[in-house]
């Protein structure tokens, strides 16, 4: 996801749904501080995991969003379409920053019920 210059860019993938934030430095991944972020995506919950240098992956949290509307962005939606519906996370990572490799978000609850595909609209 990360890998994407544009700033407004919508991700969507099929169930069941995974975000994976990784850091590329000359063609392979490489550590980072993670610390938290800020999602804005059609899942209800997400579950937090992150990989470790080692390439243990550890389950962190999981988060219950808030609804969210951005009524300006989200004209574009056709009408016969059934609208997504948002919800707003800010992830902190307990205890505080930590260096990994990866941070993987399952995306759950995806809202309108019967959805089939989970839908990032911004990181």
């Amino acid at each position: 996801i990360l890998e994407s210059s544009e700033k407004n860019t919508v991700f969507s993938v099929s169930k069941p749904g995974h975000a994976v934030v990784e850091c590329f430095v000359g063609g392979s991944t490489a550590p980072f501080r993670y610390g938290g972020m800020e999602v804005v995506c059609n899942s209800r919950n997400i579950e937090i995991y992150t990989t470790c240098e080692e390439g243990k992956e550890k389950y962190i949290t999981t988060s219950r969003g808030i609804k969210y509307s951005d009524e300006a962005s989200d004209e574009t939606v056709s009408v016969d379409v059934p609208r997504p519906e948002w919800h707003r996370f800010v992830i902190v990572n307990p205890g505080g920053a930590a260096t990994v490799t990866r941070v993987r978000l399952k995306l759950l609850s995806l809202k309108p019920e019967g959805c089939e595909r989970a839908i990032v609209k911004s990181m």
